[in-house]
């Protein structure tokens, strides 16, 4: 009978350290994790050769001038722990210091060429924050067709969801430059976290239901100067913020990717050491009682 006990409460006992380890204990990526951690999102085959080109934002700032090139990437990726985040590449900080402006991801969620809900940052006024928008009324097809509605969901900026970063040798430590528009200044790194589950809410809202970790999507990214259209830069395309080309022949859709760029880091090893030390310890306490 005691041995039957014992074995019981063993078997309980590693169930709720394995449980532990599959969620508590795993390491929590964050948003100024250098990009060794995250996953270049790349363009569609009819995209043209750079991903970005420099200096081609209509208000002159480079703080809102995306870039990249052929071999270094202007948009990445990451899914961690229900959450979504996404990082882009701009030219510069400008004074004064952080991002003071305003960039958005659209997605395509459907597969119809148009764009079904946005996720991005808000620090043109006076209250930043990270949002999840409604497309507006518009046919969202094209740069000229396209609006941002309705603020869905809103989250301050935390150390946790936020980041603002130069492009240096620790933050993009596989980088052949830190200056791609050749301003003097070093780009930096815009980084930003939303829940997966928020995503899918505003997505259900649209009418687009069944949305999950396996539902194939295409992104397009822009910088603007206020959270109701994008008109300072959009990541692929020269120029063309008033262009009522869709988004399909301007080349500025991603991939078609899914949600879930990269997995879940596995829990650090002084976590599992901690926890086999927690059940033995246990075990040891039954076994003496």
């Amino acid at each position: 009978m005691r041995n039957t006990f014992e074995r019981r409460v063993f078997v309980v006992l590693v169930a709720a350290a394995a449980l532990f380890v599959g969620t508590d204990a795993r390491c929590q990526i964050l948003p100024s994790a250098p990009t060794t951690f995250w996953t270049a999102i790349l363009f569609s085959p009819n995209n043209p050769t750079l991903p970005d080109p420099a200096q081609d934002q209509q208000t002159g700032s480079a703080e809102s001038d995306i870039v990249g090139n052929a071999i270094i990437p202007s948009f990445y990726g990451i899914y961690d722990s229900g959450n979504v985040g996404f990082r882009i590449r701009v030219g510069a900080d400008k004074n004064p210091p952080g991002f003071s402006n305003d960039a958005f991801v659209g997605l395509d969620a459907n597969g119809d060429g148009s764009i079904d809900l946005f996720v991005g940052v808000d620090n043109s006024g006076s209250k930043d924050h990270i949002g999840i928008w409604a497309p507006g009324s518009g046919a969202n097809n094209s740069p000229a067709t396209t609006s941002i509605g309705s603020l869905l969901f809103s989250f301050s900026e935390t150390s946790l969801n936020y980041n603002w970063q130069a492009v240096n040798a620790v933050s993009d430590p596989t980088a052949t430059s830190y200056d791609l528009d050749g301003g003097g200044n070093p780009d930096e790194f815009l980084s930003f976290f939303v829940p997966f589950s928020d995503i899918v809410s505003g997505l259900n809202s649209a009418g687009i239901t069944g949305f999950n970790t396996n539902s194939p999507v295409l992104y397009v990214v822009a910088t603007a100067t206020q959270p109701n259209s994008l008109n300072e830069d959009i990541n692929g395309v020269n120029g063309g913020v008033n262009s009522s080309t869709t988004w399909n022949l301007l080349g500025a859709f991603t991939q078609t990717t899914l949600p879930t760029l990269q997995p879940v880091p596995e829990p650090g090893i002084p976590s599992i050491i901690l926890l086999s030390m927690t059940v033995l310890a246990s075990w040891k306490l039954i076994r003496k009682n």
